[in-house]
């Protein structure tokens, strides 16, 4: 079989519904997106939601992992100090820079006060509460006939705000002093620099900068700070607010920036922080109470959480970093990048909730492609970092258009089309080794564990006795023909054809969806076992490798299989013997000989569970879709009952989590499935 080029346009035959085009007309000329209506709701209050998260944290070492929350894009994150640490209480753990693997501080902020000239020690507090919320860090603290609160919320992508409330709950009038107290530590800041007004903590490659709006200098000794704001003489029933406000900077150009951010949130600190608690109002409400898993309170934390993960995850524009986008998981520090195939990923949930992010994440990864289509597998803060080594799955084109589909954007459908085409025409150009039309994973350098990174599932089981091939300068492949790789391939020209139609190419269209319909009939025909009953990867010896995996039923998440097919797939994906498991939906068969807990070897990936369920829904099994979602909330550990994190893998059998915590895509996928996102028309029929 082989797939014809015509004037480089790829040309397509493939019958499809077009209800989804015409409800995006629809929804472009009403001038609403699906998100704004669902937004249309009574409002959803993060409080609604307290500790979802464990954000608490207490420090050994600069140089410990943690969770902080972190919010906007900013490279810092704070914590709250644990229950049982009172000497502890009264400020905030951190921060902590997120992608370097360093806190600079153990509390770097914590609230000085003292009553008639004796200082308060919070851990006498007769009643005391530390809580976190989405977007948000809470304490509260009853001494004596004082009520002491404190809040902190990032009001921008350099900075966040903390606000201290001390409110007169007795008979009588009370003089207080306030001010804020704190240390870092020595190993990795530098010197501080002590302005009238200000102090900027130095480091090799970033800074802090502290700011609050008091008439008094701060006072800085070797690794720490006092700094008195006021003194206040409090009548019954009256407060006083302070504000401190904390601003992060990762060269010398953004520490002028910083500088700026911490000035200007204290210009209106109140103000800020009603627009941030605004903004995460806004999060919830387009997304708990949509979907037909609303109903539940506890299938509601999870999708609470998946928005938590995502924004948390949340990096501004930096360095080599153009454009903002999410990190995979911020709690480990070997994910301080962005990847390509997790960035198409994050977009399409962002689409529901954060539209004008989920472009961003898109744009970072294109803002790099070069001038042959290739998009880098990852790139970082530092281009010498980059890994061309391999691109990953072509799942752009689908983002894309769930991102236009989903915030009604024709110009982002116009500004992305010719950077989708060519990554489209990488694949035909330097991954088609054997000039067939269908391709194959490869890499740039003649590695195979590169190759096997553009899969992006690295030591999966059906790569075990894979080879790599030379095809052409730059481009090498392996000496097998995925069937998920032609299955993406096969979506992305469907993808590509309707976001040409909605621009009004429809002869280009049609010559995409022409081509798509020889690409499905021999994915149907090349990749199926009749024997065995499953899509597998083919040698070019023509063999089966015959492992069960996801592999198998991306021709059904993207329409790709026959009705026979599907429902012989479908029967895998039920049996308790294979795929059904505790945790439903592993990366490799529980009967197979290779099952095991090795990362892409039989460990549970969400991706690929929402690709699964997807591929029921579309065709027809709605009924099987459902319950395995069920069975996949109800015994995923801790994400419907408490603080638990949503984690990168799980153990199939045990639902033990895996491998990195408050990891993004997990929390895509969740969030998807929560808000039964699909978005798939029924597989074409010839």
């Amino acid at each position: 079989m082989s797939v014809s080029l015509l004037s480089g346009i790829w040309r397509a035959s493939c019958p499809v519904t077009h209800a989804i085009s015409l409800a995006l007309v629809t929804a472009l000329a009403s001038g609403s997106s699906p998100s704004e209506a669902a937004a249309q709701t009574k409002p959803v209050d993060p409080r609604e939601f307290p500790n979802s998260l464990d954000r608490t944290a207490w420090l050994r070492s600069p140089f410990q992992t943690g969770a902080p929350l972190a919010d906007e894009g900013t490279w810092h994150g704070f914590a709250l100090p644990p229950d049982g640490l009172p000497e502890a209480w009264g400020g905030f753990v951190g921060p902590r820079w997120i992608g370097f693997g360093e806190w600079a501080a153990q509390r770097l902020i914590a609230l000085s006060l003292e009553r008639e000239g004796q200082r308060i020690d919070f851990a006498f507090a007769e009643e005391s509460e530390r809580t976190s919320y989405p977007g948000a860090l809470h304490q509260t603290y009853r001494i004596d006939d004082l009520e002491v609160s404190l809040a902190l919320h990032f009001v921008s992508g350099h900075t966040s705000l903390i606000g201290a409330t001390v409110h007169n709950r007795g008979d009588g009038p009370v003089r207080i002093d306030g001010g804020w107290q704190g240390s870092w530590f020595a190993e990795v800041v530098d010197d501080p620099v002590v302005l009238p007004d200000a102090i900027r903590l130095g480091s090799v490659a970033r800074g802090l900068w502290i700011h609050t709006p008091s008439a008094h200098p701060p006072v800085v000794e070797g690794e720490s700070f006092r700094w008195h704001q006021s003194s206040e003489r409090l009548d019954p029933g009256k407060s006083v607010r302070w504000w401190v406000a904390v601003s992060s900077g990762l060269d010398a150009r953004e520490s002028s920036l910083a500088d700026a951010a911490g000035r200007d949130a204290l210009d209106e600190p109140d103000k800020r922080v009603d627009i941030a608690t605004r903004r995460w109002q806004s999060y919830l409400s387009r997304t708990v109470p949509r979907g037909p898993w609303s109903d539940d309170a506890d299938d509601r934390l999870i999708a609470v959480k998946a928005v938590e993960t995502l924004i948390g995850n949340w990096r501004r524009a930096s360095g080599h970093l153009e454009h903002d986008g999410l990190f995979p998981s911020y709690a480990v520090d070997y994910f301080n990048g962005f990847w390509a195939w997790d960035s198409w990923k994050h977009a399409v949930a962002l689409a529901h909730f954060a539209p004008e992010l989920a472009k961003e994440q898109i744009r970072v990864m294109f803002a790099h492609q070069r001038r042959d289509g290739m998009v880098p597998d990852v790139i970082y803060l530092d281009a010498r970092e980059d890994n061309w080594r391999d691109t990953k799955p072509p799942l752009a084109a689908w983002a894309v258009l769930e991102v236009v589909k989903t915030a009604s954007d024709t110009e982002f459908a116009r500004e992305m089309f010719s950077d989708l085409l060519a990554y489209h025409r990488f694949w035909y150009q330097h991954r088609d080794r054997n000039g067939d039309g269908l391709c194959e994973y490869g890499s740039t350098d003649g590695t195979l564990i590169a190759a096997k990174w553009e899969s992006g599932m690295d030591n999966a089981p059906r790569f075990d006795k894979s080879q790599i091939l030379p095809h052409h300068d730059g481009a090498w492949t392996l000496d097998q023909t995925s069937v998920d790789l032609n299955a993406h391939l096969y979506a992305d020209k469907l993808a590509l054809a309707e976001l040409a139609e909605l621009l009004g190419r429809n002869a280009q269209a049609e010559r995409l969806r022409r081509d798509a319909a020889e690409v499905r009939r021999a994915i149907a025909k090349t990749f199926f076992d009749a024997e065995n009953r499953y899509f597998y990867d083919r040698r070019d010896d023509g063999s089966y490798i015959r492992i069960r995996g996801p592999e198998g039923w991306t021709p059904l998440w993207v329409g790709a299989a026959t009705a026979e097919q599907a429902k012989s797939v479908r029967a895998a994906m039920v049996d308790p013997k294979r795929f059904a498991t505790h945790i439903p939906l592993p990366t490799c068969a529980r009967d197979e000989p290779e099952f095991s807990t090795g990362y892409w070897r039989g460990l549970v990936w969400l991706d690929q569970v929402f690709f699964g369920i997807a591929g029921l829904t579309r065709y027809g099994y709605e009924e099987d879709a459902r319950s395995l979602t069920r069975r996949l909330f109800d015994n995923l550990p801790g994400l419907r009952t408490d603080d638990t994190a949503i984690n990168e893998n799980y153990d199939a059998d045990t639902g033990a989590p895996n491998s990195a915590p408050h990891f993004s895509w997990s929390a895509a996928h969740l969030l998807l499935l929560y808000l039964d996102a699909l978005h798939l028309p029924p597989p074409a029929v010839e």
